[in-house]
């Protein structure tokens, strides 16, 4: 993963096209660019500049900090220095990251009240734990076994209240770790092609996976055929750009097929892992010579369906949490009635009968 965020890359590439329109050379661009931002961003500028003045080209030298920045920036670099058009490139590489942030801020938009429902149902859950402890220690009863460990010999829990306390804690750190890891892991392939086979079932979750894959292989698509990349290497870094491993191992098996005479809609449906709708498109662009237009149509029409399904998911979210969260209250109360309520008024019953049975 790159080390500078979308959002910077936007700004850079932006004012790299501003300045570049206005006459000023890239050495000039890249020193005032040095010039600003954190000082890792910094590092990274100046490592660029570096590299481009000993006479080496601006490409080359965004591949010498391949860490920071992803494949994409350096081959529509290239692409725009061997053509003659890096100014154009420029406008790309900003107005794609520019979009890439709106969405993701529409993303944060949309799912950000389901996860602070999510957020704040955990709390509530771990402040109730510490809470049901100091009403059962305030009214002389005995603190909860939650999870049914029973008691010892001296009467008293096996597991007490702090330790199923952390125990909670670690495991709500562990939940969120593991998704993390999932998610990452699935990216980059290090589970296979498992992970995603199953994500894909799963009703609105799976379409969003594969139409913001598909969005961002439709674009990358075709910004690189525009760009004059051979049909092979644009297939290529269409499939590197979806950002998933279920769809860019691909790469070398689809390039192949290129090489060999095929056309891309042909190699892209030999693989079967892709939508038939994405086919067509790429078919239709191939026969009428619009590949750019098609699959600029196409990445715009799989960003809002993405958009859509987020929305709906995010109201998903927002009920399930909200049951979860209800769930949790009504568990509460149940304890809190079956420990403080119902459990002194049987100790009450309890020594009424037996009194009752000693003095007839």
């Amino acid at each position: 993963m790159a080390n500078v965020s979308i959002a910077k890359m936007a700004g850079l590439f932006r004012r790299m096209a501003t300045s570049y329109r206005a006459g000023v050379d890239l050495l000039g661009i890249l020193r005032q660019e040095s010039g600003h931002g954190s000082a890792a961003y910094r590092r990274e500028i100046r490592a660029i500049l570096e590299h481009i003045s000993t006479g080496e080209s601006l490409a080359s030298g965004f591949a010498v900090r391949k860490n920071a920045f992803p494949a994409l920036v350096i081959t529509i670099v290239e692409a725009g220095e061997r053509g003659g058009r890096l100014e154009e490139s420029f406008d790309r590489l900003a107005s794609h990251y520019e979009s890439l942030v709106k969405f993701r801020r529409r993303l944060l938009t949309l799912m950000g009240w389901p996860m602070f429902e999510l957020c704040f149902s955990i709390c509530i859950l771990g402040l109730l734990i510490v809470i049901m402890e100091w009403i059962a220690q305030t009214s002389g009863r005995d603190s909860i076994d939650w999870l049914g460990f029973g008691k010892n010999a001296k009467g008293e829990n096996r597991v007490s209240t702090g330790a199923y306390l952390m125990l909670y804690m670690g495991t709500v750190f562990f939940g969120f770790a593991s998704v993390v890891v999932l998610v990452m892991g699935t990216a980059r392939g290090w589970f296979g092609t498992f992970p995603m086979q199953i994500a894909r079932r799963i009703p609105l979750l799976g379409k969003i996976i594969v139409q913001m894959a598909m969005a961002r292989f439709a674009w990358t698509l075709g910004i690189a055929i525009d760009a004059g990349i051979s049909a092979m290497h644009s297939a290529q870094m269409a499939l590197r750009a979806t950002e998933n491993f279920f769809y860019s191992r691909h790469e070398e098996s689809v390039g192949l097929r290129i090489r060999d005479g095929e056309e891309i809609h042909q190699a892209i449906r030999e693989t079967k892992e892709f939508p038939e709708e994405v086919v067509m498109f790429i078919e239709n662009g191939e026969t009428a010579g619009e590949i750019p237009e098609m699959m600029g149509h196409l990445s715009k029409t799989m960003e809002e369906r993405a958009e859509n399904n987020l929305r709906a998911l995010a109201m998903v979210g927002f009920v399930l949490t909200f049951l979860f969260v209800a769930f949790i209250i009504i568990v509460a109360i149940f304890y809190l009635v079956i420990n403080f309520i119902l459990g002194p008024i049987q100790e009450v019953q309890n020594s009424l009968n037996l009194l009752g049975w000693i003095w007839p």
